[in-house]
């Protein structure tokens, strides 16, 4: 069963006029705790939803409207049996292997450091660099802004004066690419790029903030609407 979260009427309270308390703020005018559930994963607001008490609380707009993830990370009792059984060759095997391995690591660290040497000296040849400056709605600069080359593993993050500096392959930016902005508390943000955009200026909006009574939408799978229905027939 997906379960997605609403808030059918948004509260006008001002946060930052209510009392302090131990899960979030009370509001004098409801006469109820509101929740900060703005940093609050999605396992700790299913968990929360199962307790079954009226939640009133202050998300993120992108946290509402959607179906909550549950984090699925239980490993499989057989995955366990094969690792163990795994590491148990390893272990026979190491003592026989030990003289080997310790002949070949100096090797293997020279050979790093030159290969690693001479990656740097292409990169830095073959290579475009983009800078720029992240600042919200004020202009004032945004630190800690990590920004990614969407589909690669280049990523850097802005400096205390919201600067950064993002080194591509010449053939990643021959092509346009997406670059992706994130940070805590702003709306994200994504901007296509080329060769030629050397210098950005970025905006990032701060994130919408509702406050309100909670509604739990539960929506069934297929194979349970099934059920369900003949259920009712009989």
């Amino acid at each position: 069963m997906k379960i997605s979260i609403e808030i059918p009427e948004a509260c006008g309270e001002n946060w930052e006029h209510m009392t302090v308390s131990q899960l979030g703020k009370f509001c004098q005018v409801c006469k109820k705790e509101v929740i900060d559930f703005t940093n609050t994963t999605d396992d700790e607001l299913l968990q929360k939803i199962k307790s079954g008490q009226k939640i009133c609380g202050r998300f993120k707009q992108s946290q509402l409207f959607r179906d909550l993830k549950p984090n699925n990370s239980k490993t499989n009792w057989k995955q366990l049996v094969v690792a163990a059984g795994f590491t148990s060759v390893l272990a026979i095997a190491a003592p026989a292997n030990a003289q080997k391995t310790s002949t070949k690591t100096e090797q293997l660290e020279k050979t790093s450091e030159k290969n690693s040497e001479e990656k740097h000296s292409i990169s830095a040849k073959d290579s475009i660099v983009i800078s720029g400056t992240v600042t919200d709605e004020e202009d004032l600069p945004i630190p800690g802004v990590h920004i990614k080359v969407l589909d690669s593993k280049i990523l850097t993050q802005t400096d205390f004066d919201g600067n950064f500096k993002i080194i591509l392959p010449e053939k990643t930016a021959a092509n346009n690419f997406k670059l992706e902005f994130t940070s805590i508390g702003y709306e994200n943000k994504i901007i296509n790029v080329d060769a030629k955009s050397k210098i950005l200026n970025i905006e990032l909006k701060m994130e919408t903030l509702l406050m309100g009574e909670v509604a739990i939408v539960k929506k069934m799978n297929v194979f349970r609407r099934v059920g369900y229905f003949f259920k009712r027939l009989f």
